[in-house]
């Protein structure tokens, strides 16, 4: 536990910090939310406990995890970034110290799709935020996206095209070998469906 004069650092106090972010945010998003911040939280606790990651990069990765779509509440464009900087204002009331800060948002920018991650705990990131590809889940969360997508005019294609960029996603392994042990057999099933979806639409 961190704590200083100030406040007193719990993992359910940044719960509750980064659900009333979500609640009067700019921007209302349907998929970057915080439901998608608690999936991706659930989802980073099983990559942990298999991977049997312990002590502070344990924390780090949850903290990261509550953290990593902060800066969604105004827009996606850049998101990653201005959510690094967010986490630094609220990390520091807590009384973080620079280089853990440092750390929590290294993890953070790992999350941007155009990035390959650098250590373990960037492939864990990164598996966390899709892991619904490899979940029964993956069908109905890839629609909330396209149309997320859609509604803030990020993506101008039809849905035949958005699920063909899903498909070259899917059809990747995991990052991390635990990620892929653990939901690689399903993202495989969801890229086979996906391709018969696929066909039915030509």
């Amino acid at each position: 536990m961190v704590s200083n004069k100030q406040k007193t650092f719990s993992i359910e106090e940044l719960e509750k910090e980064v659900e009333k972010l979500f609640l009067n945010a700019k921007v209302k998003l349907i998929y970057h939310n915080f439901e998608h911040t608690k999936d991706f939280v659930n989802s980073m606790k099983t990559l942990i406990e298999a991977a049997g990651i312990t002590g502070e990069d344990k924390e780090n990765l949850i903290i990261a995890g509550y953290l990593h779509d902060i800066g969604c509440i105004n827009g996606l464009n850049d998101h990653e970034e201005r959510g690094a900087e967010l986490a630094e204002k609220i990390l520091s009331k807590y009384g973080f110290n620079k280089e853990r800060i440092e750390k929590i948002k290294d993890l953070i920018l790992a999350t941007r799709v155009e990035t390959e991650p650098k250590n373990e705990l960037h492939k864990l990131m990164r598996d966390a935020d899709i892991a619904n590809f490899g979940k029964d889940s993956f069908f109905e969360k890839t629609h909330i996206v396209y149309q997320e997508l859609k509604d803030m005019k990020v993506y101008d294609g039809d849905l035949k095209a958005w699920y063909e960029v899903a498909l070259k996603l899917l059809e990747k392994p995991f990052f991390s070998e635990v990620a892929e042990r653990l939901w690689g057999k399903k993202r495989r099933e969801n890229a086979k469906k996906l391709r018969r979806k696929i066909e039915k639409m030509k």
